[in-house]
């Protein structure tokens, strides 16, 4: 005679369901996708990715990339911009090709690092500031050379 875990078929769909429902409220809690931060990041057997998918993944690398985290080529580090950068009379390399991109670069966006900020904000848009203050308290990156990078620095002396 075979004996089963459940009194009847409801009693084990109802249980199936709620392990289904706590496992998908833990990959919630892992957070969004590092990239988008619109889908919760892809969870492969125990092993938790950045990404929500292969896609978000080869686009941050791209972006990493266009935002000269590669310091390998003497392209100017703004987003977007493949430009040669600035070479002084001493011979010495600027890391970027223009001012206006220096500046550029001082004051990108903290949450999407693609646009500058608005006045008086760290973020580009209401857009990604509501999705920040959403998301509630975080930790984001402040890339070295940004206005508000030796604010932050002088906090910790």
């Amino acid at each position: 005679m075979k004996t089963h875990p459940y009194c009847s078929k409801s009693c084990a769909i109802m249980s199936q369901k709620s392990l289904v429902s706590s496992v998908n409220g833990a990959i919630r809690s892992l957070g969004d996708c590092d990239f988008c931060h619109a889908r919760p990041k892809n969870v492969v057997g125990d092993r938790i990715h950045d990404f929500c998918s292969k896609t978000c993944a080869r686009s941050a690398e791209q972006k990493s990339a266009r935002l000269g985290v590669s310091t390998r080529k003497a392209t100017c580090q703004a987003p977007g911009c493949q430009a040669p950068v600035y070479v002084d009379k001493g011979g010495q390399h600027s890391n970027y090709c223009s001012i206006s991109h220096k500046i550029l670069k001082e004051t990108l966006c903290l949450l999407c690092l693609e646009e500058p900020t608005i006045l008086k904000s760290n973020f580009c848009s209401w857009r990604c500031k509501n999705h920040a203050e959403e998301r509630g308290p975080m930790l984001l990156e402040v890339p070295l050379g940004h206005k508000t990078f030796q604010s932050i620095a002088d906090q910790f002396k």
